[in-house]
Protein backbone atom coordinates (compact mmCIF):
# COMPACT_ATOMS: atom_id res chain seq x y z
CA UNK A 1 0.00 0.00 0.00
CA UNK A 2 2.69 2.08 0.81
CA UNK A 3 4.38 1.46 -2.61
CA UNK A 4 1.55 2.30 -4.32
CA UNK A 5 1.02 5.68 -2.51
CA UNK A 6 4.58 6.99 -3.08
CA UNK A 7 3.69 5.80 -6.81
CA UNK A 8 1.22 7.67 -6.99
CA UNK A 9 2.70 11.15 -5.36
CA UNK A 10 5.36 10.80 -8.07
CA UNK A 11 3.16 10.08 -11.03
CA UNK A 12 1.32 13.09 -9.92
CA UNK A 13 4.34 15.36 -8.81
CA UNK A 14 5.24 16.37 -12.95
CA UNK A 15 1.62 16.86 -13.23
CA UNK A 16 1.52 19.27 -10.82
CA UNK A 17 4.67 21.62 -11.75
CA UNK A 18 3.58 21.79 -15.11
CA UNK A 19 0.07 22.54 -14.03
CA UNK A 20 2.05 25.38 -11.40
CA UNK A 21 4.17 26.89 -14.35
CA UNK A 22 1.23 26.93 -17.10
CA UNK A 23 -0.91 28.47 -14.26
CA UNK A 24 1.56 31.82 -14.21
CA UNK A 25 0.66 32.81 -17.75
CA UNK A 26 -2.64 33.32 -16.82
CA UNK A 27 -2.21 37.18 -16.64
CA UNK A 28 -0.12 37.12 -20.25
CA UNK A 29 -2.54 38.98 -21.98
CA UNK A 30 -2.34 39.35 -25.93
CA UNK A 31 -4.93 42.46 -25.75
CA UNK A 32 -7.15 43.33 -22.88
CA UNK A 33 -10.43 41.74 -22.92
CA UNK A 34 -12.21 43.19 -19.87
CA UNK A 35 -12.98 46.47 -18.88
CA UNK A 36 -11.82 46.08 -15.08
CA UNK A 37 -8.38 45.48 -16.10
CA UNK A 38 -8.35 48.32 -18.57
CA UNK A 39 -9.30 50.30 -15.53
CA UNK A 40 -5.99 49.50 -13.77
CA UNK A 41 -4.04 49.61 -16.65
CA UNK A 42 -5.29 53.07 -17.88
CA UNK A 43 -4.82 54.40 -13.74
CA UNK A 44 -1.25 54.45 -14.35
CA UNK A 45 -1.76 57.62 -16.77
CA UNK A 46 -3.94 59.51 -13.83
CA UNK A 47 -1.65 58.87 -10.97
CA UNK A 48 -2.09 61.63 -9.57
CA UNK A 49 -5.62 62.91 -8.59
CA UNK A 50 -7.21 65.08 -6.50
CA UNK A 51 -9.70 62.60 -6.25
CA UNK A 52 -9.73 58.71 -6.49
CA UNK A 53 -12.68 56.64 -6.61
CA UNK A 54 -12.88 52.91 -5.82
CA UNK A 55 -15.55 50.41 -4.78
CA UNK A 56 -17.88 48.16 -7.36
CA UNK A 57 -18.91 47.89 -10.18
CA UNK A 58 -21.64 50.37 -8.79
CA UNK A 59 -19.05 52.74 -8.31
CA UNK A 60 -18.20 52.83 -12.46
CA UNK A 61 -21.81 52.84 -13.15
CA UNK A 62 -22.59 56.05 -11.00
CA UNK A 63 -19.56 58.30 -10.95
CA UNK A 64 -18.75 60.30 -14.23
CA UNK A 65 -14.88 61.74 -14.02
CA UNK A 66 -16.15 64.43 -16.90
CA UNK A 67 -18.48 66.32 -14.48
CA UNK A 68 -15.21 67.28 -12.34
CA UNK A 69 -13.20 69.22 -14.92
CA UNK A 70 -15.72 71.88 -15.29
CA UNK A 71 -13.83 72.81 -11.61
CA UNK A 72 -10.30 71.80 -12.95
CA UNK A 73 -10.40 68.86 -10.27
CA UNK A 74 -8.57 65.59 -11.53
CA UNK A 75 -9.96 62.22 -10.72
CA UNK A 76 -10.53 58.53 -11.79
CA UNK A 77 -12.54 56.27 -11.22
CA UNK A 78 -11.24 52.86 -10.12
CA UNK A 79 -13.95 50.74 -9.58
CA UNK A 80 -13.79 47.46 -10.23
CA UNK A 81 -16.63 44.47 -10.47
CA UNK A 82 -17.84 43.18 -6.95
CA UNK A 83 -15.10 45.45 -5.21
CA UNK A 84 -15.46 44.33 -1.31
CA UNK A 85 -12.71 45.64 1.31
CA UNK A 86 -10.69 43.00 0.09
CA UNK A 87 -10.50 44.03 -3.42
CA UNK A 88 -10.39 47.53 -2.82
CA UNK A 89 -6.82 47.06 -0.62
CA UNK A 90 -4.90 45.37 -3.10
CA UNK A 91 -6.15 47.74 -5.81
CA UNK A 92 -5.13 50.91 -3.64
CA UNK A 93 -2.12 49.23 -2.12
CA UNK A 94 -0.96 48.59 -6.05
CA UNK A 95 -2.06 52.52 -7.08
CA UNK A 96 -0.58 54.30 -4.52
CA UNK A 97 2.75 52.02 -4.49
CA UNK A 98 2.73 53.20 -8.82
CA UNK A 99 1.49 56.29 -8.42
CA UNK A 100 4.27 59.22 -8.43
CA UNK A 101 1.80 61.07 -5.82
CA UNK A 102 -0.37 59.97 -3.39
CA UNK A 103 -4.09 60.90 -4.12
CA UNK A 104 -5.38 64.06 -1.47
CA UNK A 105 -8.79 62.40 -2.05
CA UNK A 106 -9.87 58.76 -1.61
CA UNK A 107 -13.78 57.94 -2.50
CA UNK A 108 -14.43 54.49 -1.24
CA UNK A 109 -18.02 53.57 -2.06
CA UNK A 110 -19.54 50.99 -0.08
CA UNK A 111 -23.33 49.12 -0.81
CA UNK A 112 -25.14 46.43 1.12
CA UNK A 113 -23.79 44.01 -0.59
CA UNK A 114 -20.23 45.10 0.34
CA UNK A 115 -19.65 43.36 3.49
CA UNK A 116 -21.24 39.82 2.27
CA UNK A 117 -19.69 36.75 0.31
CA UNK A 118 -21.19 38.16 -2.94
CA UNK A 119 -18.26 40.95 -2.79
CA UNK A 120 -14.44 40.16 -3.46
CA UNK A 121 -14.85 37.52 -6.06
CA UNK A 122 -11.52 36.36 -6.69
CA UNK A 123 -12.40 33.04 -8.85
CA UNK A 124 -14.48 35.18 -11.39
CA UNK A 125 -12.72 38.15 -11.23
CA UNK A 126 -8.92 37.68 -10.62
CA UNK A 127 -7.63 40.89 -10.61
CA UNK A 128 -4.59 40.45 -8.30
CA UNK A 129 -3.21 39.00 -11.55
CA UNK A 130 -3.49 42.22 -13.76
CA UNK A 131 -2.25 44.62 -10.73
CA UNK A 132 0.68 46.41 -11.90
CA UNK A 133 2.09 44.13 -9.41
CA UNK A 134 0.43 41.08 -9.85
CA UNK A 135 -0.34 39.19 -6.56
CA UNK A 136 -0.22 35.30 -6.61
CA UNK A 137 -3.12 32.93 -6.03
CA UNK A 138 -0.95 31.81 -2.82
CA UNK A 139 -0.77 35.16 -1.41
CA UNK A 140 -4.52 36.04 -1.65
CA UNK A 141 -5.40 32.41 -0.34
CA UNK A 142 -3.13 32.79 2.46
CA UNK A 143 -4.34 36.58 3.16
CA UNK A 144 -8.24 36.45 2.52
CA UNK A 145 -8.92 32.55 2.05
CA UNK A 146 -8.53 28.74 2.29
CA UNK A 147 -7.59 26.19 0.56
CA UNK A 148 -11.03 25.80 -1.94
CA UNK A 149 -10.97 28.89 -3.03
CA UNK A 150 -7.07 28.18 -3.57
CA UNK A 151 -7.87 25.29 -5.59
CA UNK A 152 -10.04 27.24 -7.32
CA UNK A 153 -8.46 30.12 -8.43
CA UNK A 154 -5.81 28.08 -9.84
CA UNK A 155 -7.94 26.01 -11.89
CA UNK A 156 -9.08 28.70 -13.66
CA UNK A 157 -5.94 30.28 -13.96
CA UNK A 158 -4.50 27.32 -15.32
CA UNK A 159 -7.11 27.04 -17.76
CA UNK A 160 -5.83 30.69 -19.07
CA UNK A 161 -2.73 30.83 -18.68
CA UNK A 162 -2.77 27.71 -21.59
CA UNK A 163 -5.31 29.51 -23.77
CA UNK A 164 -2.65 32.75 -23.49
CA UNK A 165 0.26 30.78 -24.66
CA UNK A 166 -2.32 29.66 -27.39
CA UNK A 167 -3.20 32.73 -28.54
CA UNK A 168 0.34 33.87 -28.52
CA UNK A 169 0.79 31.64 -30.65
CA UNK A 170 -1.97 31.76 -33.11
CA UNK A 171 -1.88 35.52 -33.46
CA UNK A 172 0.86 37.47 -34.70
CA UNK A 173 -0.20 39.84 -35.80
CA UNK A 174 -2.33 42.53 -32.84
CA UNK A 175 -4.91 43.69 -35.13
CA UNK A 176 -6.19 40.13 -36.55
CA UNK A 177 -7.22 39.15 -32.50
CA UNK A 178 -11.29 38.90 -33.14
CA UNK A 179 -12.31 41.37 -30.58
CA UNK A 180 -14.95 44.54 -30.25
CA UNK A 181 -13.09 47.44 -28.89
CA UNK A 182 -15.66 50.21 -28.59
CA UNK A 183 -17.17 49.59 -24.86
CA UNK A 184 -13.73 49.35 -23.61
CA UNK A 185 -12.21 52.24 -25.71
CA UNK A 186 -15.68 53.75 -23.83
CA UNK A 187 -14.33 53.01 -20.26
CA UNK A 188 -10.83 54.55 -21.51
CA UNK A 189 -12.58 57.85 -23.15
CA UNK A 190 -14.58 58.30 -19.61
CA UNK A 191 -11.68 57.05 -17.20
CA UNK A 192 -13.43 54.21 -15.66
CA UNK A 193 -16.85 55.27 -16.09
CA UNK A 194 -19.15 52.74 -17.52
CA UNK A 195 -21.74 55.00 -19.75
CA UNK A 196 -24.77 52.91 -20.85
CA UNK A 197 -28.30 53.58 -22.71
CA UNK A 198 -30.07 50.88 -21.34
CA UNK A 199 -32.87 51.15 -19.12
CA UNK A 200 -34.21 48.99 -16.62
CA UNK A 201 -38.09 47.27 -16.87
CA UNK A 202 -39.80 44.65 -15.83
CA UNK A 203 -38.20 42.25 -17.63
CA UNK A 204 -35.05 43.27 -16.60
CA UNK A 205 -36.10 43.59 -13.23
CA UNK A 206 -37.77 39.89 -12.91
CA UNK A 207 -34.20 37.86 -14.62
CA UNK A 208 -31.92 39.68 -12.56
CA UNK A 209 -34.13 39.22 -8.91
CA UNK A 210 -34.14 35.39 -9.99
CA UNK A 211 -30.22 35.17 -10.41
CA UNK A 212 -30.48 37.01 -6.60
CA UNK A 213 -32.89 34.55 -5.12
CA UNK A 214 -30.14 33.40 -2.27
CA UNK A 215 -29.41 37.35 -1.22
CA UNK A 216 -31.68 37.13 1.58
CA UNK A 217 -29.74 34.45 3.22
CA UNK A 218 -26.42 36.14 3.30
CA UNK A 219 -24.97 36.96 6.46
CA UNK A 220 -23.16 40.35 7.19
CA UNK A 221 -19.32 39.49 7.41
CA UNK A 222 -17.58 41.20 10.45
CA UNK A 223 -14.24 40.83 8.73
CA UNK A 224 -15.01 42.54 6.25
CA UNK A 225 -16.13 45.52 8.06
CA UNK A 226 -12.78 45.18 9.78
CA UNK A 227 -10.90 45.25 7.06
CA UNK A 228 -12.40 48.66 5.60
CA UNK A 229 -11.49 50.68 9.38
CA UNK A 230 -8.14 48.92 8.51
CA UNK A 231 -8.16 50.46 4.93
CA UNK A 232 -9.35 53.74 6.30
CA UNK A 233 -6.49 53.96 8.93
CA UNK A 234 -3.85 53.33 6.14
CA UNK A 235 -5.09 55.61 3.64
CA UNK A 236 -5.12 58.38 6.40
CA UNK A 237 -1.52 57.42 7.52
CA UNK A 238 -0.49 58.34 3.87
CA UNK A 239 -2.20 61.51 3.93
CA UNK A 240 -4.93 61.06 2.04
CA UNK A 241 -8.67 62.30 2.85
CA UNK A 242 -11.37 59.74 3.27
CA UNK A 243 -14.77 59.72 1.83
CA UNK A 244 -17.17 57.08 2.24
CA UNK A 245 -19.89 57.38 -0.62
CA UNK A 246 -23.57 55.12 -0.74
CA UNK A 247 -25.13 55.22 -3.71
CA UNK A 248 -29.02 55.43 -3.68
CA UNK A 249 -30.27 52.48 -4.81
CA UNK A 250 -34.21 51.51 -2.68
CA UNK A 251 -34.46 48.34 -5.16
CA UNK A 252 -31.54 46.78 -3.67
CA UNK A 253 -32.12 46.49 -0.07
CA UNK A 254 -35.21 44.50 -1.08
CA UNK A 255 -33.06 41.45 -1.19
CA UNK A 256 -31.55 41.40 2.43
CA UNK A 257 -32.56 40.02 5.67
CA UNK A 258 -33.51 42.34 8.00
CA UNK A 259 -30.57 41.51 10.49
CA UNK A 260 -28.33 41.90 7.81
CA UNK A 261 -29.86 45.17 6.97
CA UNK A 262 -30.12 46.43 10.64
CA UNK A 263 -26.27 45.34 11.05
CA UNK A 264 -24.98 47.36 7.60
CA UNK A 265 -27.07 50.48 9.45
CA UNK A 266 -25.14 49.96 12.57
CA UNK A 267 -21.84 50.20 10.15
CA UNK A 268 -23.24 53.50 9.22
CA UNK A 269 -23.59 54.87 11.86
CA UNK A 270 -20.16 54.17 12.73
CA UNK A 271 -18.44 55.36 9.80
CA UNK A 272 -20.50 59.09 9.94
CA UNK A 273 -19.38 59.12 13.43
CA UNK A 274 -15.47 58.29 12.60
CA UNK A 275 -13.02 60.79 13.65
CA UNK A 276 -11.22 61.54 10.14
CA UNK A 277 -13.85 60.37 7.82
CA UNK A 278 -16.38 61.82 5.53
CA UNK A 279 -20.00 59.89 4.90
CA UNK A 280 -21.79 60.58 2.23
CA UNK A 281 -24.79 59.04 2.41
CA UNK A 282 -27.76 58.89 -0.19
CA UNK A 283 -30.75 61.80 0.71
CA UNK A 284 -33.76 60.49 2.09
CA UNK A 285 -36.15 62.72 -0.30
CA UNK A 286 -36.94 62.58 -3.51
CA UNK A 287 -33.32 64.04 -4.14
CA UNK A 288 -32.20 60.15 -3.46
CA UNK A 289 -34.72 58.50 -5.55
CA UNK A 290 -34.05 56.83 -8.77
CA UNK A 291 -36.68 55.89 -11.10
CA UNK A 292 -36.42 52.95 -13.54
CA UNK A 293 -35.67 55.13 -16.48
CA UNK A 294 -32.31 56.41 -14.81
CA UNK A 295 -31.22 52.74 -13.60
CA UNK A 296 -29.88 50.14 -16.17
CA UNK A 297 -30.39 47.13 -13.83
CA UNK A 298 -31.67 46.93 -10.31
CA UNK A 299 -28.23 47.16 -8.81
CA UNK A 300 -26.78 49.90 -11.24
CA UNK A 301 -27.46 53.38 -12.71
CA UNK A 302 -27.40 54.33 -16.28
CA UNK A 303 -25.39 57.21 -17.96
CA UNK A 304 -28.87 59.45 -17.00
CA UNK A 305 -28.84 57.79 -13.27
CA UNK A 306 -25.03 58.82 -13.14
CA UNK A 307 -25.33 62.03 -14.05
CA UNK A 308 -28.05 62.93 -11.71
CA UNK A 309 -25.89 61.41 -9.14
CA UNK A 310 -22.71 63.03 -9.71
CA UNK A 311 -24.09 66.69 -9.77
CA UNK A 312 -25.16 65.52 -6.25
CA UNK A 313 -21.48 64.17 -4.97
CA UNK A 314 -20.06 67.17 -6.49
CA UNK A 315 -22.40 69.40 -4.38
CA UNK A 316 -21.50 67.79 -1.13
CA UNK A 317 -18.08 67.33 -1.93
CA UNK A 318 -18.25 71.07 -2.17
CA UNK A 319 -19.59 71.58 0.98
CA UNK A 320 -16.66 69.90 2.47
CA UNK A 321 -14.10 72.46 0.87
Amino acid sequence: MRKLIVKIIAFNIPVLIIAALLSRFDNLLFKVKNDNIIRINEALHYNDPDYLFVGSSIAYSSIIPAFFDSINIRSYNLGIATAGPYFMEIILDDFLNAAKKKPENVVMEISLLTFSDGSDDWVRYPVHRYLNRPLSNEYIAWHYGNLPLYLNMMRKSLVKGTRNIFEKTVYKNYDEYPYDTIALEEVVKNRGFYPSNEALNDSVYRWQAALMKDYPGKSFLPEKQQKLFRIIEKLQRAGCRVIIIEVPNSEFEHFFNVTYKNEYDNLLKTLSQTDNVTFIRQPPDAEGEYSFSEMRNITHLNTTGAKKFTKYLLKKLGELN
